[in-house]
């Protein structure tokens, strides 16, 4: 006999998705098309398929729709990739068939209510006792941190998860184009980039709203921390003037080794000046 309280929950379901996006375990939810299952990531069990599959083009790019209208956007043949943030502040990627691709998509990238802690990564063994202590402890002392590494790595997950250390007190503000930290402190500012509304005849276009905006501000917030999600650009520049000037900054960057990271860095886009590089006290690299 099937679980009463699964069977209940899959018929009062909206969508197809729903049993999925009430899985705390579930970190990615990814559908290609029709005619091939949606695609999960798990906690624990990694990559997983479902057997829950669109076979309709049209019922999928209704519901591609919705999904993009849910985060207050638009898809559209003029404009047919959205990239937002769910309700529950899930990260969704969306594209309309037929225009970039050959019928729609989606991926949904989960966001945690109860982020990871320091123990969680001594238990899934990120890191070890000793190491925790010695994060704690220099940024107890006030370190400029830097978290590299590939995708999928745990870069995110490690600065939200070390970023409890810092003092109650401190004012924190974060700067990401999607929110994925999340901090118990009080004393502390989220913010979010912002795509400008689009042009036409008769009105102007919105103005972006990016980090490198989002940076500028913060310093005239007075925080004693800046959390920039990732660096990949002009923002790079701002934030490492900051740490000259006693800010303590943590962010991230997609760089598997020094070799990478220093290219990444020198280099256009970011095009950072070495003599900036002496700001940065610590370096980690996480493997995935």
């Amino acid at each position: 006999m099937p679980n009463k309280a699964i069977t209940e929950n899959i018929e009062s379901s909206k969508t197809k998705i729903d049993i999925l996006m009430n899985d705390v375990g579930i970190e990615d939810i990814s559908c290609d098309g029709i005619d091939v299952p949606i695609f999960i990531f798990h906690k624990d069990y990694e990559s997983i398929r479902s057997n829950i599959i669109y076979t309709d083009a049209d019922e999928l790019s209704s519901f591609v729709v919705k999904l993009s209208q849910l985060c207050g956007k638009q898809i559209s043949v003029y404009s047919p990739i959205v990239d937002g943030k769910l309700e529950d502040g899930s990260r969704l990627q969306t594209t309309l068939g037929n225009t970039i691709t050959r019928y729609s998509t989606f991926t949904i990238r989960r966001f945690r209510e109860d982020p990871l802690t320091p123990i969680d990564l001594i238990e899934n063994n990120t890191m070890s006792i000793d190491m925790a202590a010695y994060f704690w402890m220099v940024i107890e002392k006030g370190t400029s941190i830097l978290f590299c590494g590939g995708t999928a790595s745990g870069k995110t997950t490690a600065l939200n998860a070390l970023s409890l250390f810092l003092p109650a007190t401190f004012k924190i503000v974060s700067i990401e184009d999607t929110r994925e930290i999340n901090l118990p402190h009080e004393n502390w500012i989220a913010g979010t980039t912002r795509t400008g509304f689009a042009a036409t005849e008769d009105f102007k276009t919105g103005k972006d709203i990016d980090m490198f905006d989002l940076i500028r501000v913060a310093l005239r917030q007075r925080p004693k921390v800046i959390i920039v999600g990732e660096v990949r650009g002009k923002e790079a520049y701002t934030l490492f003037q900051a740490m000259t000037t006693g800010h303590l900054s943590y962010s991230t960057i997609h760089a598997s080794d020094m070799h990478t990271l220093i290219q990444r860095l020198e280099n256009k886009p970011i095009d950072l000046p070495r003599a900036l590089l002496t700001s940065l006290d610590l370096i980690v690299f996480l493997n995935s």
